[in-house]
This record gives C-alpha cells, sequence and structure tokens, in this order.
C-alpha cells in the first residue's frame, strides 16, 4: 500500500522520464481507486486520449513504480487517466 510520500518519492524519481513521452501531459499524485473514498495513492500519468484501444496511449509507461523506503521497497501504482487535448482557453470578446 502506497501513501503519499512514497507517491511524492516516485513522482520525484520518474518526473523527467516520463515528461518526455510524446503522450503523456501531465503528472501528479491521485487517488489508487476510483471512489475517493480509499486512502491508497497512485502516480497518476495523465495522457493524450488517441483513437487507440484503451490502455495504448501510455504506450512503454510501466503499471508501477518501486521506491526504496528505509530497509524496503515500495511499489507505487501508475493510474493512466486519458484525456481530450490540453490547450489554453481564449476569453470570448465582449
Amino acid at each position: 500500500m502506497a501513501s503519499e510520500k512514497h507517491a511524492q518519492l516516485a513522482l520525484q524519481q520518474v518526473e523527467a522520464k516520463f515528461s518526455k513521452h510524446p503522450n503523456v501531459v501531465g503528472l501528479g499524485i491521485v487517488s489508487a481507486t476510483d471512489d475517493l473514498a480509499g486512502t491508497d495513492v497512485a502516480l497518476g500519468v495523465y495522457v493524450k486520449k488517441l483513437r487507440q484501444p484503451k490502455g495504448k496511449a501510455a504506450g512503454s509507461l510501466p503499471r508501477s513504480v518501486a521506491v526504496k523506503v528505509g530497509q524496503r521497497t515500495v511499489e507505487v501504482p501508475v493510474k493512466i487517466i486519458e484525456q481530450g487535448e490540453v490547450r489554453l482557453e481564449r476569453p470570448e470578446k465582449l
């Protein structure tokens, strides 16, 4: 079970590498489950939504990231979140 501290370590460890992936548009720490009541966290990787079967947009991203905490290793799950194009919006002319 990964804590927020573990997820922060995982994010620092892979941020530069994951950001170079052509489909990645953002990174963050998210709930590991779809219900927000859960306390488990995951490394959220936001990817461009593509016309491919689910999961293909992530390409070669791992399912988890191992972080060393003292004498033990903790696996932080990676949660792929597909989304549409990210762009700045212009305010409408008044």
